[in-house]
């Protein structure tokens, strides 16, 4: 499906830009042609102004149109030999009945029309420019000046411009093909990103909710058959705790959907973030009788992010670090710089993970031990959303760990620096010291 929209946007794209290029081809073109007639035109005009130039004109009672030529810069009367510097293939004098006087070059046709301004023709198989330009002195027509200059070195231009063109314009075409191919790839990939997180969504909602709504219908009619009000209570709590369960699954899910391109500028304070979440976990620490150590510079740890988010993936770290430690073991929370980076270490001496786990512990659902996770509870998602997070801000997550050892989990980041405008108050010195709990 997105290979056709694909395939039908780059062909929209190409057909645009094609048209495009081959009008600014032709427009190209046309001005070429108008430039080289223009500069031909020029010479054409310097050639005749300086056959004017050399003639001088008498006015005699006897013959009141009497030409005058300077042999040395003006060919003989009927003469086709030119001046070395002149690039005219004729000129012709017409007395003001337009009769032919003299010339040079060719001998004009019979039924020649001497009409003022230039005019492309061609003559014995060779393409030419015209000019006729009406001669007068002191207010008296003396006839017409008409000269003739080659096109071939126009027509040169020319035909270079149109091998340019011919190909130009389909490498162009092609080129602007590929782009359009990858610009149309761009502008789908939203979509495709979108539509594929649409269908995992829907894939793991019908995978997950299949049981636990299975098991509240289930303790549903085994409610409503027992007559005892304690049975009944008893289901009663057994169906809002799977309801709990299945909207902490949805809101993991719709987590999953939304955290994988956070769309911020904004700046967290890692520092405080840490110092929060050990606030917020120190009485699950306590309830279980864990030694919980918060290790974290004086000074305040930026990285440019969603707080939200960041503490969400941290969060999921030490909920799995708590739950999979034994009573009397150690959790670590540690913010360590390192270069440009922030190095956040979740550390535990809890039961570990086997090697052949490993790869697998951040997809989806998928749990090291299924018994041991009915009993501690979750989804199999905790880790697969702290992944997603990270590498959505640019980030990476690393796991070390040994079975009966501990592990532990390091998630690094690009340090920023805070805006002033933004920047908090500097955090008390006791606060940035190591804090145990438990």
């Amino acid at each position: 499906m997105f290979v056709r929209s694909r395939r039908c946007l780059t062909q929209w794209l190409m057909l645009a830009m094609g048209s495009v290029f081959v009008i600014f081809g032709g427009v190209l073109y046309i001005t070429e042609v108008e430039r080289e007639l223009q500069k031909l035109d020029r010479r054409l005009y310097r050639e005749a102004s300086l056959l004017i130039s050399s003639t001088t004109y008498s006015p005699q009672a006897d013959q009141p149109t009497l030409w005058e030529f300077q042999l040395d810069t003006t060919p003989l009367l009927g003469n086709a030999t030119l001046s070395v510097e002149s690039e005219l293939v004729f000129a012709r004098w017409y007395d003001p009945n337009n009769h032919l006087l003299m010339f040079f070059g060719p001998m004009p046709g019979e039924s020649e029309v001497v009409v003022p301004g230039y005019k492309t023709l061609t003559d014995d198989g060779q393409r030419l420019r015209q000019l006729t330009i009406p001669l007068e002195a002191e207010g008296q027509g003396l006839g017409h000046l008409q000269v003739g200059i080659p096109l071939a070195s126009a027509e040169l231009t020319l035909a270079q411009t149109r091998r340019f063109l011919s190909i130009g314009l389909p490498l162009g075409v092609g080129l602007m093909g590929l782009v359009s191919w990858w610009f149309a790839g761009q502008m789908i990939r939203p979509i495709r990103q979108s539509y594929q997180r649409l269908e995992q969504f829907s894939a793991d909602a019908s995978h997950e909710l299949r049981s636990p709504v299975a098991s509240i219908l289930n303790q549903a009619e085994l409610g409503l058959l027992t007559q005892s009000p304690t049975d009944q209570r008893a289901r009663l709590q057994r169906i809002t705790e799977l309801a709990q369960a299945m909207g902490e699954l949805i809101s993991s899910l719709f987590l999953l959907v939304s955290s994988d391109q956070p769309a911020t500028t904004d700046q967290c304070n890692l520092t405080a973030l840490a110092q929060d979440l050990a606030t917020e976990f120190q009485p699950q620490a306590m309830t279980k009788g864990l030694h919980w150590e918060l290790q974290t510079p004086a000074e305040p740890l930026w990285v440019r992010g969603e707080a939200a988010l960041l503490r969400q993936a941290i969060a999921n770290l030490l909920s799995n670090a708590c739950r999979y430690t034994p009573p009397g073991g150690r959790v670590t929370l540690r913010l360590v710089v390192e270069g440009d980076h922030v190095a956040i270490a979740v550390e535990d001496n809890g039961i570990g993970i086997p090697p052949t786990d490993l790869p697998h512990i951040f997809e989806r659902f998928y749990r090291v031990d299924q018994a041991r996770a009915q009993e501690t509870g979750g989804f199999g998602l905790g880790l697969a959303i702290a992944q997603q997070i990270v590498q959505a801000h640019g980030g990476t997550l690393q796991v070390h760990s040994q079975v009966d050892v501990g592990t532990t989990f390091t998630i690094t980041l690009s340090q920023s620096h805070p805006r002033v405008s933004r920047t908090p108050p500097a955090l008390p010195t006791s606060q940035s010291s190591p804090h145990q709990f438990g």
